[in-house]
Protein backbone atom coordinates (compact mmCIF):
# COMPACT_ATOMS: atom_id res chain seq x y z
CA UNK A 1 0.00 0.00 0.00
CA UNK A 2 0.79 3.80 -0.48
CA UNK A 3 1.90 5.44 2.58
CA UNK A 4 -0.56 7.51 4.00
CA UNK A 5 -3.79 5.37 2.60
CA UNK A 6 -6.65 5.14 3.87
CA UNK A 7 -7.29 2.10 5.46
CA UNK A 8 -7.21 0.45 8.82
CA UNK A 9 -5.01 -2.61 9.66
CA UNK A 10 -8.15 -4.70 10.13
CA UNK A 11 -9.70 -3.71 6.88
CA UNK A 12 -6.10 -4.64 5.27
CA UNK A 13 -5.71 -7.96 7.20
CA UNK A 14 -9.79 -8.97 6.04
CA UNK A 15 -9.86 -7.56 2.82
CA UNK A 16 -12.78 -5.85 3.80
CA UNK A 17 -13.48 -2.18 3.15
CA UNK A 18 -15.87 -0.45 5.18
CA UNK A 19 -18.09 1.45 2.65
CA UNK A 20 -19.46 3.91 5.24
CA UNK A 21 -15.78 5.37 5.69
CA UNK A 22 -16.44 6.81 1.96
CA UNK A 23 -12.86 6.35 1.38
CA UNK A 24 -11.04 5.29 -2.33
CA UNK A 25 -8.21 3.34 -2.92
CA UNK A 26 -5.04 5.36 -3.72
CA UNK A 27 -4.68 2.13 -6.45
CA UNK A 28 -8.61 2.69 -7.67
CA UNK A 29 -9.71 3.69 -11.35
CA UNK A 30 -10.88 7.44 -11.25
CA UNK A 31 -11.85 10.38 -13.55
CA UNK A 32 -11.65 13.76 -11.88
CA UNK A 33 -11.29 11.78 -8.83
CA UNK A 34 -14.61 10.31 -9.14
CA UNK A 35 -14.29 6.41 -8.92
CA UNK A 36 -15.77 4.25 -12.14
CA UNK A 37 -15.99 1.30 -13.08
CA UNK A 38 -13.52 -1.73 -15.28
CA UNK A 39 -15.43 -0.75 -18.40
CA UNK A 40 -15.15 3.19 -18.10
CA UNK A 41 -11.88 3.25 -17.11
CA UNK A 42 -10.62 1.26 -20.05
CA UNK A 43 -12.83 3.66 -22.30
CA UNK A 44 -11.14 7.00 -20.25
CA UNK A 45 -7.68 4.80 -20.52
CA UNK A 46 -8.05 4.90 -24.63
CA UNK A 47 -8.54 8.34 -24.43
CA UNK A 48 -5.71 9.30 -22.02
CA UNK A 49 -8.57 10.42 -19.50
CA UNK A 50 -8.35 8.18 -16.75
CA UNK A 51 -6.64 10.31 -13.47
CA UNK A 52 -2.86 9.16 -13.50
CA UNK A 53 -1.63 7.06 -10.61
CA UNK A 54 2.17 7.98 -8.98
CA UNK A 55 3.35 4.46 -7.65
CA UNK A 56 6.60 3.52 -6.21
CA UNK A 57 9.16 2.11 -8.80
CA UNK A 58 10.13 -1.15 -8.26
CA UNK A 59 13.31 -2.66 -7.29
CA UNK A 60 15.41 -3.62 -10.44
CA UNK A 61 16.20 -7.46 -9.92
CA UNK A 62 19.58 -7.41 -9.91
CA UNK A 63 19.84 -5.01 -7.06
CA UNK A 64 19.09 -7.70 -4.47
CA UNK A 65 19.19 -11.67 -4.86
CA UNK A 66 16.11 -13.41 -5.78
CA UNK A 67 13.71 -14.51 -2.91
CA UNK A 68 13.69 -17.84 -4.38
CA UNK A 69 17.16 -18.21 -3.86
CA UNK A 70 17.32 -17.13 -0.71
CA UNK A 71 14.44 -19.77 0.49
CA UNK A 72 16.21 -22.35 -1.17
CA UNK A 73 19.42 -21.47 -0.43
CA UNK A 74 20.77 -21.80 -3.46
CA UNK A 75 22.60 -18.90 -5.46
CA UNK A 76 24.32 -17.11 -2.45
CA UNK A 77 23.75 -15.74 0.97
CA UNK A 78 22.78 -12.84 2.98
CA UNK A 79 25.54 -13.18 5.67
Amino acid sequence: MKQGHPFSEKELETNWYDPNKRTISPYANTIGGVLVDHKTAKMAYDMGLLDEKVLPQAIESTELPSVAAAETGLGGSYE
